[in-house]
């Protein structure tokens, strides 16, 4: 049995989901259990139809955060105190495998992976592996970022990026290494995105009440706050303005999927696409992987995790965005991570409009993955074995 305990954020349901996917497909009679003890996440889990479909195809969700009456605290305590309970059984008399992100660092939880070390694996968040420039330089500029000096605890760590610091950290010397290629490249998983995108698609398309494209638009949000890397506290608000402006002019026709974050402000957003009404602009909660497989043109304004499943699926990327000058002289005049963007525009909306335009007219989209992933990962064997 391998007990998956989920990040508060999605990004590290978003890295595990497709390699416990890989796992159940060499191991299928072997249970997987994911457990989330963050409300929000948990609603953002069930919002995100495709992870949501993948996690119900190949094991069982438990929110722990306490929803309707379970949110009651003593009963949620009981609960949880339950659950480590029998986990904690299970790690001294099983087999079984523990996976997280954090989550058994501390507190009650720790437990676990203090009764049974080489049985608990920790996991790099970010599937698409650590990159310094983003994470030591573009994320450094205006503050201070603070750097965690504790290991995460288990006798086993995987991380997608050799530049991942837990896997110089002094405590993990004598632990188990693995770095594995990105998580979203497992075989299983871009089977299953790309033999379920036209059931996703075709409720989409019901849903908005438009018809069918084979070919579509996709732009990706994120926060429209103030980032420090940007050239003016309003910038990504304006480049909402901007973007939505020339994908409503330049599409030719085409559909546009408007894939927030869970952080971009609703209210912000409704008021931006207020003038496009009568355009083919459908707000989506899709997974970026199944957006990207009909993409056209995949947009963002500032660099996204969502841009490796485009550059995986075979989409063209275009980052429009407005990068001070002190971070394109970190970059060198190009995005913060350059290997997953076709296109960086810094500022020129002329230019935006003119690629835009090309690509959307070219109306080519990717058949399969650029990547089909490779089968022989060592993680994937130790959790099936």
């Amino acid at each position: 049995m391998i007990h998956v305990f989920l990040g508060n954020k999605l990004i590290s349901s978003d890295t595990i989901v497709p390699l416990m996917m890989e796992v159940h497909r060499r191991a299928p009679s072997r249970p997987i259990h994911f457990y989330c003890f963050h409300a929000r996440t948990c609603r953002m889990l069930r919002a995100n139809t495709v992870l949501w479909d993948a996690i119900g195809a190949i094991g069982r969700f438990h929110c722990m955060a306490g929803e309707g009456l379970g949110a009651w605290r003593p009963l949620r305590r009981a609960r949880i105190a339950l659950l480590l309970l029998r986990l904690t059984f299970r790690a001294l008399f099983g087999r079984d495998y523990f996976v997280h992100f954090k989550a058994l660092n501390d507190g009650p939880l720790s437990l676990l992976a203090r009764v049974h070390p080489r049985r608990t694996v920790f996991f790099e968040t970010n599937g698409w592996g650590y990159d310094k420039l983003m994470m030591e330089k573009i994320a450094t500029i205006g503050r201070a970022r603070a750097i965690s000096t504790r290991a995460g605890r288990g006798a086993v760590i995987v991380g997608f990026s050799a530049d991942w610091p837990e896997f110089r950290h002094p405590d993990n010397r004598g632990k188990v290494h693995y770095r594995i290629a990105p998580s979203h490249q497992s075989p299983a998983w871009l089977e299953f995105v790309t033999g379920n995108a036209q059931r996703f698609f075709s409720r989409a398309f019901a849903e908005a009440g438009l018809p069918e494209s084979d070919a579509v638009i996709v732009y990706v949000l994120g926060w429209f706050g103030p980032m420090d890397f940007m050239r003016a506290p309003d910038s990504s608000e304006r480049l909402l303005h901007r973007t939505l402006r020339v994908l409503a002019e330049e599409s030719d026709g085409l559909p546009v999927f408007v894939k927030p974050h869970f952080i971009s402000d609703l209210a912000v957003l409704e008021r931006a696409l207020a003038p496009f009404r009568n355009r083919p602009i459908v707000v989506s909660w899709l997974h970026p992987a199944v957006l990207a497989s009909r993409a056209a043109a995949f947009v963002c304004n500032y660099y996204s995790t969502t841009l490796g499943d485009a550059a995986l699926m075979g989409a063209p990327t275009i980052e429009f965005t407005d990068y001070s000058d002190k971070a394109l002289a970190a970059t060198g005049g190009g995005s913060m991570r350059g290997e997953h963007v076709s296109h960086f525009i810094n500022g020129d909306e002329a230019r935006f409009r003119r690629v835009f335009n090309d690509l959307a007219r070219r109306r080519t989209t990717s058949a399969a993955p650029a990547h089909r992933g490779n089968a022989a990962n060592p993680v994937v064997e130790l959790l099936s074995g």
